[in-house]
């Protein structure tokens, strides 16, 4: 059931209706916590919310999750160079594992 409302808030994202895929994506997340790719939904939809703080607490939760999935990675990395904290950044994107999908 986490899955549909997990693409509920890709849906809502694409409409760039953040309001209405924070809702699912958090009754997704409620359901299922420690889902990779619904944490990495979760940070961008914070991010287009102007929630900086909490969408690089959801990417570093990805991360943690599914450490050899660099999708999160550079997201986050982007949130960190877009609010100011470009070495922070560059640093995260050197841990990127090699192996890295």
């Amino acid at each position: 059931m986490w899955e549909a409302w997990c693409n509920l808030a890709v849906i809502y994202m694409t409409q760039q209706n953040y309001k209405a895929a924070l809702e699912a994506i958090t009754h997704a997340d409620s359901i299922k916590s420690d889902d990779a790719l619904l944490l990495d939904y979760y940070g961008q939809i914070l991010f287009a919310l102007g929630k900086d703080d909490e969408a690089l607490t959801k990417f570093k939760r990805s991360i943690a999750v599914e450490p050899k999935w660099k999708d999160s990675y550079n997201k986050m990395a982007n949130v960190l160079q877009l609010t100011g904290h470009e070495d922070e950044a560059r640093e995260l994107l050197k841990k990127i594992p090699k192996d890295a999908q």
